[in-house]
């Protein structure tokens, strides 16, 4: 892409509409020398040579610099309505089934009761686990291992919104896991690639923030 042509500054414009200004006094005073010598007129009309010559410079000063602030204006964008997304009503299209688990990062989801609890998909080698259950400390509730069944997310005890987690695992520590699905267990350490999001169970008080 070509290099975006610089800007002239107010100031450095209106110093060079000055320079231009006086160069070409300059030569009309020159011209105007010239007549005199030839002319001799009074001094009455030399004044009013100069002034108008001075008149018409200031004139043809003022309009340049009017073109040229209209050159270099910069247009305006244009202001555009932005649209409301409302989150809730696509949530009511939405099944138990919130899809694959690498999709849900960063999301939130509503439901009035334990019975709309959500369930996603896992993958080989990913664990999901919900540590705002009131498992203990150290502790979480295991909603996925591998490719295990997925325990639903219902958000029925302790906050009424909790934050779920996921990530990538060693095998062996996957494998330990898959008999834990459904139940609290150690929060598992060594993830990659983590994700997050929320279920707000709003029959208990629970919203997300949007």
């Amino acid at each position: 892409m070509a290099p975006r042509p610089a800007q002239r500054s107010s100031a450095g414009l209106r110093v060079a509409l000055c320079v231009g200004a006086v160069a070409a006094l300059s030569a009309l005073l020159h011209s105007a020398g010239a007549f005199v010598q030839l002319s001799r007129p009074s001094s009455e009309t030399r004044r009013q040579l100069l002034l108008g010559v001075a008149g018409g410079l200031a004139g043809a000063a003022n309009a340049a610099e009017a073109g040229a602030g209209e050159l270099f204006a910069l247009p305006q964008p244009k202001k555009r309505n932005k649209k409301q997304i409302d989150f809730r009503a696509i949530q009511a299209s939405i099944g138990k089934d919130i899809g694959l688990l690498v999709g849900l990062n960063g999301a939130c989801f509503e439901i009035p009761d334990k019975e709309a609890g959500k369930v996603a998909r896992s993958s080989a080698g990913t664990i999901a686990y919900d540590p705002d259950a009131p498992c203990g400390a150290g502790k979480a509730f295991i909603h996925s291992a591998g490719e295990s069944e997925f325990a639903p997310m219902t958000a029925e005890a302790g906050p009424g919104k909790h934050k779920y987690y996921a990530a990538i695992f060693d095998g062996l520590v996957v494998d330990k896991y898959v008999s834990q699905v459904g139940k609290c267990f150690d929060i598992p350490q060594g993830g990659e690639d983590g994700i997050s999001w929320e279920i707000a169970n709003t029959g208990r008080g629970g919203m997300c923030d949007y």
